[in-house]
């Protein structure tokens, strides 16, 4: 038997006709990689050069994974800035760090999200026009941001590239904004990426989350609750099936008994009602559904596993 890749579709042959069918699997986390191609000026990240979007995807899913992120940065990140010595210029500026009005405590903020959720973090850094001192910092979120490539003779990345949207980059207003890596000597450029990860064996231009070898845990609480929402509200099959056997109508005439159909018989909004018009009883359609025993049983089983798993990868006491 040959297998049968994720979301390929299959075929069966019958006498009277050849019917398509679908195969869908579960989603596993890809651990990502960081790939250097000929064709762009900028390292991808993941599969898809999609993998910080899926992060953040996970983390709005998961109520358990985001529940403790962000209690977790939230303690990271801690509670106002306190400035000793009474350095005035210095105390102004952690009111305000840029024309945005930011106070020192918001890019705290910001920043402790982004390393913790991503591994990494970045900021876009402003120097005066003397080239003497930082005027502005500004939070750049994680997931715009993509290294540039090495340099082979210095062995260092010497630019960043920042895009609105890595799903459309090539679009000329997502079109990736090239800025130079911060550099406390080499002040010519004034704007410049301050970009911060944390160490990983062998991941050199991106830091996966300290988090990240219980994602797929993660993805299951997601999926759990994908499955009790959808036989709540999404259920694929219809509360019923009405047949008709003389064939199908002109399209006002269907509609109009459609309508009066699911009036009369119908209280709720969300019901659905199938009709399907056949020749003669001969074409008569049958519905079967397929649902593993008991899932609703094992999902809750499965519950306390996937809690316990997620709150070992944040190393949750």
């Amino acid at each position: 038997m040959e297998q049968i890749k994720k979301g390929e579709s299959i075929k069966a042959t019958s006498e009277k006709k050849e019917r398509a069918f679908s195969v869908h699997h579960f989603e596993e986390v890809d651990l990502p990689v960081a790939s250097e191609k000929s064709y762009e000026q900028f390292v991808t990240y993941g599969e898809d050069n999609l993998f910080p979007q899926r992060l953040i995807i996970a983390w709005l899913q998961s109520p358990i994974h985001n529940a403790i992120t962000d209690g977790i940065v939230q303690m990271v990140a801690g509670d106002g800035v306190t400035i000793e010595g009474g350095d005035l210029s210095v105390e102004a500026f952690t009111r305000k760090i840029n024309r945005n009005g930011d106070t020192l405590q918001d890019l705290i903020n910001r920043t402790s999200f982004d390393l913790y959720l991503h591994g990494y973090y970045g900021w876009t850094v402003i120097w005066n026009k003397a080239r003497t001192e930082v005027a502005e910092i500004y939070h750049t979120p994680a997931e715009q941001i993509r290294s540039g490539k090495v340099d082979e003779v210095t062995m260092k990345v010497d630019e960043f590239y920042v895009s609105w949207d890595w799903s459309d980059y090539r679009k000329k207003k997502f079109k990736p904004q090239r800025i130079k890596a911060f550099d406390i000597v080499d002040r010519s450029e004034a704007k410049q990426m301050m970009f911060v990860k944390q160490y990983r064996p062998a991941q050199y231009y991106y830091s996966t989350p300290s988090y990240i070898g219980g994602m797929n845990w993660v993805l299951m609480d997601n999926r759990v609750g994908e499955f009790h929402l959808n036989n709540i509200e999404n259920g694929f099959f219809p509360s019923a099936v009405v047949q008709f056997f003389n064939g199908e109508p002109p399209q006002d005439e269907k509609r109009a008994l459609e309508l009066g159909f699911m009036k009369k018989f119908t209280g709720k909004k969300q019901a659905k009602i199938v009709f399907v018009y056949n020749n003669n009883r001969d074409e008569q359609v049958t519905f079967d559904t397929y649902e593993p025993a008991n899932i609703d049983r094992r999902f809750r089983e499965l519950m306390p596993e996937i809690a316990k798993n997620i709150m070992i990868a944040h190393r949750v006491p």
